[in-house]
């Protein structure tokens, strides 16, 4: 059986789009202001070519990815994770202060381009 490859504007449209801003008030999480988490995501505009697809795709997925993960920590209880963060798995936060710095970086880029 062949299966067949979704283009990226399907692909989109198949995944989870959070409607709402998810919030989380910092005093209820337990994290500093500063690292309060407010993501709000809407479908995607993307300039792509006839067939649906942009030259990129895998940057657009990934970022979806991202937002996708994000949201699903943002969901969990704070208490739970500073537990584990505290108990052997303080690799967690360096691994996310590095993706951080990461996503940081390329946001810069782009957000200045927009400038």
């Amino acid at each position: 059986m062949t299966k067949k490859l979704s283009t990226f504007n399907q692909f989109v449209n198949e995944q989870m789009v959070i409607s709402t801003p998810v919030q989380m008030d910092p005093m209820q999480a337990g994290v500093p202001g500063d690292m309060a988490i407010s993501m709000s995501q809407t479908e995607p505009t993307i300039d792509s070519s006839d067939d649906g697809e942009t030259s990129n795709y895998m940057f657009f997925s990934n970022m979806k990815t991202i937002s996708h993960h994000l949201a699903e920590l943002a969901s969990l209880d704070p208490e739970m994770i500073d537990n584990a963060l505290c108990n052997g798995h303080d690799w967690a936060e360096d691994h996310m202060a590095v993706a951080k710095e990461n996503i940081e970086q390329v946001a810069h880029f782009f957000l200045n381009m927009k400038k």
